[in-house]
């Protein structure tokens, strides 16, 4: 939890949308322009994403994370040398992304689903909190920084709190239950199982979270300039995005409670269709009082996402290509977010505010409800890890 909530999914993706207004106002870019630079990152977590599964499966998660931690923290600092030239800021985001490899949900979903089963909803939610804590926190942080200094103040401070806060936490907590992970370890000389691509429920699972990731990432990028257009105050804009953060720690923690007792298929609907609702009202020009709750809404789904992926993946397959296949559908929710935040900016650009592309969000929302809905009973309960294992405070 601790180490989520300095990772690239809080610190990278949760705060771009923060500082484009003020990339904007120093460089001059655009919106469109900067904002494809979440885009790029969109995309290239796609490309790392199957990287860090293949290797968390064959080398485990406490290798891959620490080696992946200051990689990151610097490469995210380097943001506040950016010069003008938007070549630049677009390399950075080409870099961080395959840097961070081994610090995107993934790696500590199976950590965590190495320990426990009965409970998986529950604990994948409680270790995934820290993505709604960061989302929370971080908007407040940068706001207090940019108003005691600038926004490469803020870059370069984010970049090493990152590193301060997960370091120690990966260091002395983070490992897999040896048991469990020694048991469900997959063979050296197949990269796929091809059996687990004849799983109509796969595919179901890829296109739901390319629409889920096509709504979340789209909104953690334009939401302030939304905000913004509908007449909220740009005080008032971070406190929403803040607001966001904590609806995200919410949709964690009751995603991760129902999960424990409700079918994947009945829960996530009611999400997807809540987010629908919010996008809608932001559509026709809410501020005040109902921006708010829309922002609750759309948290609230952004807080199911992760913790809906890592419980089904031990569900529907099991342990022994948890990180490969996670990593495959995590990249299919990034390419979804590579979509949604580029062509947000063009439709408004093109239709001068945001009204078409937040309708068009929201059906994206109703479509991956109804995907969700369809999916099958689970085809695997996993595998409970021996009663009674001490986790050791210091890994081995």
């Amino acid at each position: 939890m601790l180490a989520l909530a300095a990772g690239p999914s809080t610190v990278a993706m949760m705060t771009f949308g923060v500082f484009v207004p003020h990339l904007n106002n120093s460089f001059n870019w655009g919106i469109t322009a900067t904002a494809f630079g979440a885009t790029i990152m969109s995309l290239m977590i796609v490309v790392a994403a199957p990287i860090q599964g293949w290797l968390v499966d064959r080398l485990g998660t406490r290798k891959v994370i620490l080696a992946s931690i200051p990689l990151f923290g610097l490469s995210f600092a380097s943001l506040s040398l950016l010069t003008g030239a938007i070549w630049q800021f677009y390399l950075a985001w080409v870099a961080i992304p395959l840097f961070a490899v081994g610090l995107w949900p993934g790696s500590y979903a199976k950590a965590t689903s190495t320990w426990f089963d009965r409970r998986l909803g529950l604990a994948v939610a409680v270790a995934t909190l820290g993505i709604g804590l960061g989302g929370a926190a971080l908007p407040l942080l940068i706001g207090a920084i940019l108003d005691a200094a600038n926004w490469r103040t803020a870059y370069a401070a984010l970049g090493f709190v990152a590193i301060l806060i997960s370091m120690p936490a990966v260091y002395f907590w983070v490992h897999e239950n040896p048991a469990v992970a020694a048991a469900a370890k997959p063979p050296k000389t197949a990269l796929w199982n091809w059996n687990e691509f004849r799983q109509p429920d796969l595919y179901k699972l890829l296109l739901g979270f390319v629409f889920l990731g096509f709504v979340s990432t789209s909104m953690l990028v334009h939401q302030v300039t939304v905000l913004t257009e509908n007449g909220v105050s740009p005080a008032n804009t971070l406190r929403l995005q803040a607001l966001l953060g904590f609806s995200t720690i919410a949709g964690r923690l009751l995603s991760g409670w129902m999960l424990d007792r409700f079918h994947v298929r009945f829960m996530m609907p009611v999400y997807a269709l809540l987010s629908a609702v919010a996008l809608i009202c932001l559509a026709q020009g809410a501020g005040g009082v109902i921006a708010g709750l829309a922002a609750v809404c759309v948290g609230l789904l952004l807080g199911a996402e992760i913790d809906v992926l890592g419980f089904v993946v031990k569900r529907y397959f099991g342990l022994s290509r948890y990180g490969s296949l996670y990593g495959l559908i995590f990249a299919a929710f990034q390419m979804g977010g590579a979509s949604g935040a580029a062509a947000l900016g063009v439709m408004r650009t093109s239709a001068g505010n945001y009204h078409a592309a937040l309708m068009l969000l929201a059906a994206l929302s109703v479509a991956a409800a109804l995907i969700f809905f369809t999916l099958a009973p689970y085809h695997s309960s996993g595998s409970a890890p021996p009663k009674r294992i001490k986790a050791p405070i210091l890994a081995r």
